[in-house]
């Protein structure tokens, strides 16, 4: 006697593997997250190289199954997302990652250079040629940035001065993208395994090196706009 078929509800909830979802990982091209998919896929294709497209989802984890390399397009993107993504990159999937990078976001650049996963940030005014040389050489920078504490730059300047360790952990745990912000710093704590009073040593840390005043009233989502304003905003002079 044949089984009867699951209820809708049963089918729903199997894992995507179980009901013919197409696995990502064999997809051909380079994965690509980006605010300017025609534009970034025009010049990788005139290269020779073929995209495929991935779109961060909400919740956790954030980013599916993919074959690396990452390109990572850090152009347009609110920071949130951007450090959600770092975060993920450096706690959940360590996919080796490319990020590319405005000439003028340095403070994006202090970002990036916080996940190990980001192997090289490279100028996104390179020609499309080097871009493509640079993916190609995914493999051989796996190893590199095993023994190196920070990523290849290309086309732009290592940042000066660096972000505090904590700055993904702390801006991730205030107001993570996807979810809803921390309710309160005990919350926000709570989210990333450490004290509430660890959390704040970092924070103050953090705010001194961005020189966000400190206020008690800052509720923790308005704490990490404030720093996101700082790290991203133009070089003064």
């Amino acid at each position: 006697m044949t089984p009867p078929l699951p209820p809708p509800l049963m089918i729903a909830a199997l894992p995507a593997a179980e009901i013919g979802a197409p696995d990502r990982r064999r997809d051909a091209g380079v994965a690509v997250i980006s605010f300017r998919r025609a534009w970034l896929a025009q010049r990788l294709l005139a290269s020779g190289v073929s995209v495929r497209h991935v779109v961060p989802q909400l919740g956790h984890p954030l980013l599916p199954d993919i074959r690396p390399p990452l390109l990572l397009d850090s152009v347009s993107m609110p920071p949130r997302m951007l450090t959600a993504i770092l975060w993920e990159l450096r706690t959940v999937r360590h996919i080796p990652t490319l990020a590319l990078i405005s000439g003028d976001a340095p403070g994006v650049g202090r970002l990036l250079a916080l996940a190990p996963a980001v192997h090289v940030v490279i100028a996104d005014t390179v020609p499309p040629e080097t871009l493509a040389l640079w993916l190609r050489m995914a493999p051989a920078l796996a190893a590199r940035r095993l023994v190196t504490a920070s990523p290849a730059w290309v086309g732009v300047v290592a940042p000066a001065v660096p972000l505090p360790a904590a700055t993904l952990a702390a801006l991730y745990a205030l107001a993570p993208y996807g979810s809803e912000p921390s309710a309160s710093l005990a919350d926000a704590a709570q989210r990333i395994g450490v004290s509430r009073r660890q959390l704040c040593y970092h924070l103050a840390a953090l705010r001194a090196a961005l020189g966000v005043p400190p206020q008690r009233r800052y509720r923790p989502h308005a704490l990490a706009a404030a720093i996101c304003q700082a790290i991203v905003a133009p070089p003064h002079g």
